[in-house]
């Protein structure tokens, strides 16, 4: 898949998920998780670090759904849970190697409008462990935006989706390197 098909493949998945339920309504955030190399670098080879930070992304995901809400696996709490796309790569945004890092849109439900920010992340990192690790160890800074979605007009906030998603695929091209060892993934 190009960059186009898959900003068309997101684009259309959040649109369904964020009108599945007209009493539900949904907000959209842009997530970057950068763990920590000194970290990384103890608990795995290079080419272990993109299933590595895949892993880490669900688990942090798994830890702040617990933090804003009790028991998240029950069915009637299945509207609540963060739903997501996330990008694991290798460069920045000018295309020069760079520390393994993630990307990702998180859909979280507007019920968690004022909860759902840095402070929560901060308190999900102070108490929380990976790999038997507190996270604090694991885990070098988290950066979240929200991409506005207050408006019900969503042809003027899916440009700003569409725009953050062209930043999220830029190196989609990478998974088709020639090298075994594969720099970027999208789950």
């Amino acid at each position: 898949m190009n960059k186009d098909q898959y900003i068309k493949e997101a684009t259309k998945y959040f649109h369904q998920r964020m009108h599945r339920d007209p009493n539900q309504s949904y907000n959209l955030y842009w997530v970057t998780i950068r763990p920590d190399l000194k970290w990384m670098k103890s608990v795995s080879t290079y080419t272990q670090r993109r299933v590595l930070i895949e892993d880490l992304t669900r688990a942090l995901i798994n830890k702040v759904e617990r933090h804003l809400f009790k028991n998240p696996n029950r069915p009637c709490n299945s509207h609540k849970r963060i739903d997501s796309r996330n990008v694991i790569e290798t460069k920045d945004r000018y295309g020069n190697q760079d520390d393994h890092h993630q990307h990702g849109i998180w859909m979280v439900n507007h019920e968690f409008k004022y909860d759902f920010n840095d402070d929560l992340m901060n308190r999900v990192i102070r108490k929380g462990t990976y790999l038997n690790q507190p996270l604090t160890n694991v885990i070098q800074s988290i950066k979240i935006k929200q991409i506005d979605t207050s408006h019900n007009l969503e042809h003027l906030w899916a440009d700003d989706l569409v725009s953050t998603m062209d930043y999220m695929f830029k190196h989609c091209s990478d998974q088709r390197s020639p090298d075994w060892s594969t720099p970027w993934s999208y789950f």
